[in-house]
């Protein structure tokens, strides 16, 4: 392994360290458990020590579990766990994000704490909002809109309207009052 250190590495059980791996002891867990800058945590309780396999969580973010001395079984995020002990301890409202944008990535220098609220704004700065005749849902289109306003000026109803284009009463009416859909 030369250089980069990539995620294959991180989620290696091998015992040998990683070129420039700093290890600390995870706090409530002292000589059970060491955690490392690269994310991988190590249990020191038996002669042989021994590198915890990281599995996914329901939100694709690794976890390891972890025993106390009573035998009580806790999972913790391994990002959360080592960024706690080697960048400092979060705050409240305050979430991990991810450098590079890829949560599996949970190296320490590649995370940092930050307010849940800047979070959101981010991803909404990020996700472009689509509405329209872009939108992937959209059954109208400017010219069905033209065809419903003419329908009903014609006598229509809403109701024959909505059975005629496929879509709810309201949506007609908005389209009718010119609530939606303007510029058709």
């Amino acid at each position: 392994m030369k250089g980069l250190i990539t995620l294959k590495d991180t989620l290696s059980t091998e015992l040998q360290d990683l070129p420039g791996e700093l290890w600390e002891e995870v706090p409530g867990y002292e000589d059970r458990y060491e955690a490392s800058n690269y994310s991988r945590v190590k249990s020191i309780v038996k002669r042989k020590p021994v590198i915890l396999k990281k599995t996914l969580d329901q939100n694709s973010r690794f976890k390891v579990v972890l025993v106390d001395k009573f035998g009580r079984k806790k999972n913790f995020s391994a990002g959360r766990l080592c960024a706690a002990l080697f960048n400092r301890k979060p705050e409240e409202n305050e979430v991990l994000e991810y450098l590079d944008g890829n949560q599996r990535n949970d190296q320490v220098n590649n995370t940092r704490w930050v307010s849940r609220r800047s979070v959101v704004l981010k991803t909404v700065k990020r996700v472009p909002r689509v509405s329209g005749v872009n939108h992937g849902m959209a059954l109208i289109n400017p010219s069905k809109a033209r065809d419903i306003r003419a329908d009903k000026r014609n006598g229509k109803t809403l109701k024959q309207l909505s059975d005629a284009y496929n879509v709810s009463i309201p949506c007609i009416q908005k389209i009718v009052e010119n609530r939606t859909w303007k510029t058709a």
